[in-house]
């Protein structure tokens, strides 16, 4: 799945398919998945739609088909990072995300986890948000999509939405 795009879940959902930030960072997402997977078959990418998760809603397309014979990290190294996690254009935007960390430390990035469960099973999961411990301080990483149309203040407030999310989540926000 595509899953790009944030918004409160109190946003009408016309209103969030039709921002045009949004809608860009989502699409972002979604042309990057069909380069990747056109070299390895047909797939069908399912029409725009909004999911809610807790206070958040999310930009979703769903992608489905047959992948051929590959090893798990085979397509785990094709996948990652998306944009979502590492940009576009992905060199260049890799190269800026490390010479950032040097600078501004970001402690831990968004990295595939999976099980392998047999030569025809897997599961595959990527951290975007969480909860970090450092001695005595906690942390919470979340970050946006910044695209041409993205405005400082709207990112802020995106970042601020979904910090909270995870607060409300772990039970340190009401």
């Amino acid at each position: 799945m595509a899953l790009a795009g944030t918004a409160p879940v109190g946003i009408s959902k016309e209103e969030f398919l039709n921002n045009k930030k949004e809608v860009s960072e989502h699409q972002y997402v979604v042309e990057f998945l069909r380069q990747k997977l056109s070299s390895l078959g047909d797939f069908n990418f399912s029409p725009m739609q909004v999911k809610a998760q807790g206070a958040i809603g999310h930009l979703l397309t769903l992608v489905e088909g047959e992948l051929p014979q590959i090893d798990y990290f085979e397509i785990i190294n094709l996948m990652h990072p998306t944009p979502a996690l590492g940009g576009l254009p992905q060199n260049k935007a890799l190269e800026f995300l490390k010479i950032l960390n040097e600078e501004l430390p970001r402690f831990h990035f968004g990295a595939p986890f999976g099980v392998v469960s047999s030569k025809e099973e897997a599961l595959s999961v990527v951290l975007i948000r969480g909860l970090f411990w450092q001695k005595h301080s906690a942390f919470i990483g979340a970050g946006c999509g910044v695209v041409l149309e993205s405005e400082f203040e709207k990112e802020w407030n995106e970042l601020n939405l979904k910090i909270n999310a995870t607060k409300k989540n772990l039970g340190i926000l009401n």
